[in-house]
């Protein structure tokens, strides 16, 4: 889960980062969705990017960790590349109804599909924040925010400090080089990739 929620969208970023960094109507956005469910997860738990288990494998910590990873990721790529030009915005859509729940089955399948259709956002709805991140003006300062409803919201915690992210952003590329994959950029700032 955290490869495909977290490790890919990394990379496919950071391969894009010297494109981004020319982008000639700039500056250009990274947008990431994550979920209030990120405020659940562990960091104790991030450093374990490949989810090698140790013990009982739970589906909704391993989504939580994988969210408060992109969030986390966020955050440092807007530190690292704001000053070339490169923003990056954390979007909690909420609860869409898509089609994601169709393939859930059983009686509590259903149940969520029926609640999904009555109180969930439509995609229409759901979108309005990403593409307010996307395309609305003045937001710039705000790079590295999470939003929600077209707003940025609150997700202060001391615990999610730079310190954490940088750590977060080495650990990745390490992960990343381990397997074979070389990721490198135009150092275009102090740090730049690692």
């Amino acid at each position: 889960m955290m490869g495909v929620n977290y490790v890919g969208h990394f990379l496919l970023t950071v391969l894009l980062l010297d494109k981004l960094s020319r982008c000639p109507d700039g500056p250009a956005r990274v947008i990431n969705i994550v979920c209030g469910s990120c405020k659940k997860g562990n960091l104790a738990n991030l450093w374990n990017l490949e989810g090698q288990r140790d013990g009982n494998y739970s589906f909704r910590h391993h989504y939580h960790n994988s969210k408060l990873a992109q969030y986390i990721f966020t955050k440092e790529l807007s530190r690292r590349f704001r000053s070339v030009g490169i923003l990056a915005f954390a979007v909690n859509p909420g609860l869409v109804s898509s089609g994601l729940y169709k393939a859930l089955k059983g009686i509590s399948g259903q149940l969520t599909q029926i609640c999904a259709k009555v109180l969930y956002r439509t995609p229409e709805e759901g979108i309005q924040t990403i593409l307010h991140c996307l395309l609305a003006k003045g937001i710039e300062p705000n790079s590295g925010a999470l939003f929600r409803d077209c707003r940025v919201q609150d997700i202060n915690v001391p615990k999610w400090d730079d310190q954490v992210a940088k750590e977060l952003w080495e650990n990745t590329c390490r992960l990343i080089k381990q397997k074979g994959i070389p990721i490198t950029l135009k150092e275009n700032d102090d740090e730049g990739i690692s």
